[in-house]
């Protein structure tokens, strides 16, 4: 799997002959990852509790299957690669995107029957049903991706992972489609904020549906939009 830089690579390899290895279906793994770039992972075990109950199409089994998969492989092992807690978001930075009283709605929303201040906010729908916790779980996606951006940034990785985000159908005041706050577009403001002239927001799954989340435009940022 090669980075997109020059001289950046991250490959699997045979340990006894160095030879490159596509493991597939029934082949045993008998390599080991050499790395020659350098990776920050956000992670922390509690990012699965960002749950919206049994049936719900998005369940965090995703994630630390992902996790676990990534461990038998040897990534988390490899030179370059670090792993690291991250903070949960505070309400200033998610207020770079959304507003206060939408927070205080996530925040407040935590039972079975959401208020009818909450459904205002998209929250106790069928796509974003209320649960325990909510905010803070939410808070904490957040605050994996903004630690994966600013370690970029700031240049100690060339490259940050956080794999429990991407939450990017939320609006400034109103959850959506699965989404609680939109960690892309916050990270987004952040970098800008810290100098950052452009950033790109791609996604890499088959969409049929707008996306609203990083088409949002944030007044005073001119001509560009949060792509």
């Amino acid at each position: 799997m090669p980075c997109s830089e020059a001289g950046c690579s991250l490959r699997l390899t045979r340990a006894d002959t160095g030879d490159r290895v596509i493991a597939g279906r029934g082949t045993a793994c008998l390599g080991r990852l050499v790395m020659t770039c350098t990776l920050h992972v956000a992670w922390d075990d509690r990012l699965a509790g960002y749950d919206f109950g049994v049936g719900h199409p998005m369940p965090p089994v995703r994630l630390e299957l992902t996790i676990e998969l990534a461990r038998a492989l040897g990534l988390f092992a490899a030179a370059g690669v670090s792993v690291e807690r991250p903070a949960p978001a505070t309400d200033a930075e998610l207020g770079l995107v959304h507003s206060r009283p939408y927070i205080a709605a996530v925040r407040q929303a935590a039972g079975p029957e959401p208020s009818a201040p909450a459904r205002e906010f998209g929250l106790g729908t069928v796509d974003n049903p209320v649960f325990a916790g909510m905010h803070d779980a939410s808070a904490l996606i957040v605050g994996a991706t903004l630690a994966a951006a600013r370690a970029v940034w700031a240049g100690t990785a060339q490259h940050g992972a956080s794999i429990a985000g991407g939450l990017h159908h939320a609006m400034p005041a109103s959850a959506s489609g699965f989404c609680v706050y939109n960690d892309p577009a916050i990270a987004i403001s952040w970098l800008l904020a810290a100098g950052a002239e452009r950033v790109a927001c791609t996604s890499t799954r088959r969409r049929r549906f707008p996306e609203p989340g990083c088409r949002q435009k944030r007044a005073g940022r001119g001509p560009g939009d949060l792509r």
